[in-house]
C-alpha cells in the first residue's frame, strides 16, 4: 500500500524511538519484546491511531494484557486495514472525486472506441488495476468493491462511475467504515471505551442529521396535480417510520398469538467467540478479522437454516408460527439478532 497518506508510518524499522511517536509514551510500561512486536504490527496505521492505542494500554489496569491483545486483533486484522484518505477533509475527497470521474470518463470513451464491451466491474478493475496512483488522484483510493462493509448484492451502475457526487458520497462511506473497523481493531470500540460504536461516527450522524434537519426546515415539497404544498419538516424521518413499523409488527405478533393460544417468545442469535474482538471479564481475544458486516452475514445464514427446519415441520403451513427479527449491535461492534 503505497502513498497512502502523509500521516501513515510506514517502515517499522525507522520508527523513531522518541517524543514524535505515539507509542513512545508506553515504553516503559511494557516488556521489550511486547513493545518490539507493537511498533512491528501497528506500523501501517496512521497517527490518531496510534494516539488510540497508547490511550488505551496507558489507561488500562494491566499494560502488557492490553497491549498483546491489540498484537492479537492487528495481526488477525492487518490484511484487511485501508488507511488511504484517512484525516482528509471533504473538500479533499470532493477533488479526488472530481479526477476519478475524469479518469472514468476517459476509459469508457477510449473502449467505445476499440468497440471493447463496457460494464462497471471492468471499469472499476481497470481503475484500481492501471490508475489508482497518487499521480492522477494526489492520493490512491480505497476499493469501494468492498464486500467486508458492502451487501453482495449492491450493484454499482456505469452511470454512478461517472458522477463525482456518487464519487464523494462513496469514498468518504467507505473511508468512514475503514475508520470504524481499525476502531474496533485497536480496542477503541468496547464495554470500557466507547460503546458499541466510535465517538467519531456518532459525533458524524449528528452532524449529518443537524445538516439534514437545516434543509428539512426550509424545504417544500409542492403536488403538481392539486397545487397542496407540504413541509418537508412535517414528514417523518425514515428511521422512525421504520422504528413505529417494528413496533406495530411485534404487537401484532404479541396479539395473533393470544388469539391463537399461542406464547411469544424472543430467541437471541449471537456469534461465537471469533467474531467478537473485544470479549468481556478480561478474557483473551480469539477475534478471526471479522467486520460487523461479516458477522450479520453468518448470523443471518443461520437464522435463515434455523427457518427452513421450522418449515420442515408445517408450522408455517398450520399458521402457528409468526416471527419478526432485529439487528442490535454489542459492546464491540459485533451484532446480533433477536427474533420475536
Amino acid at each position: 500500500m503505497n502513498n497512502i497518506s502523509s500521516t501513515i508510518i510506514n517502515d517499522s524499522h525507522s520508527l523513531p524511538l522518541n517524543f514524535n511517536h505515539p507509542l513512545y509514551f508506553i515504553k516503559s510500561l511494557l516488556d521489550e519484546t511486547t513493545y518490539e512486536q507493537l511498533l512491528l504490527i501497528s506500523n501501517i496505521l496512521d497517527s490518531e491511531s496510534l494516539t488510540n492505542i497508547s490511550d488505551l494500554v496507558s489507561n488500562s489496569d494491566n499494560a502488557e494484557f492490553t497491549a498483546n491483545e491489540i498484537i492479537t486483533r492487528l495481526t488477525a486484522a492487518k490484511m484487511h486495514i485501508d488507511t488511504r484518505l484517512f484525516g482528509l477533509p471533504q473538500k479533499t475527497i470532493n477533488n479526488i472525486a472530481v479526477h476519478v470521474k475524469g479518469v472514468i470518463c476517459m476509459i469508457i470513451k477510449y473502449w467505445s472506441k476499440k468497440n471493447i464491451p463496457i460494464d462497471a466491474n471492468s471499469i472499476l478493475n481497470e481503475l484500481y488495476s492501471n490508475h489508482n496512483s497518487s499521480a492522477n488522484f494526489s492520493h490512491e483510493i480505497p476499493d469501494v468493491r468492498n464486500d467486508r462493509f458492502f451487501s453482495n448484492n449492491t450493484k454499482i451502475k456505469t452511470d454512478d462511475l461517472m458522477c463525482q457526487y456518487w464519487w464523494a458520497k462513496t469514498l468518504k462511506k467507505t473511508t468512514l467504515l475503514n475508520n470504524e473497523y481499525i476502531s474496533i481493531v485497536t480496542g477503541l470500540i468496547c464495554g470500557d471505551e466507547q460503546v458499541h460504536t466510535s465517538n467519531k461516527a456518532v459525533a458524524f450522524k449528528k452532524e449529518k442529521d443537524k445538516k439534514n434537519n437545516s434543509f428539512k426546515n426550509k424545504g417544500i415539497l409542492t403536488c403538481k396535480e392539486s397545487g397542496k404544498v407540504i413541509k418537508l419538516k412535517n414528514i417523518q424521518p425514515a428511521d422512525k417510520r421504520k422504528y413505529a413499523e417494528l413496533i406495530c409488527k411485534m404487537q401484532g405478533i404479541g396479539t395473533l398469538a393470544k388469539q391463537k393460544g399461542l406464547s411469544a417468545s424472543l430467541i437471541t442469535f449471537t456469534a461465537p467467540p471469533e467474531f467478537h474482538a473485544t470479549p468481556l471479564k478480561g478474557k483473551h481475544s480469539s477475534w478471526n478479522g471479522s467486520s460487523p458486516k461479516n458477522t450479520i452475514d453468518y448470523l443471518s445464514n443461520l437464522w435463515n437454516k434455523f427457518n427452513k427446519r421450522l418449515h420442515k415441520t408445517n408450522l408455517y403451513k398450520n399458521n402457528l408460527f409468526y416471527s419478526i427479527k432485529a439487528v442490535e449491535p454489542g459492546h464491540d461492534g459485533s451484532p446480533h439478532i433477536h427474533v420475536l
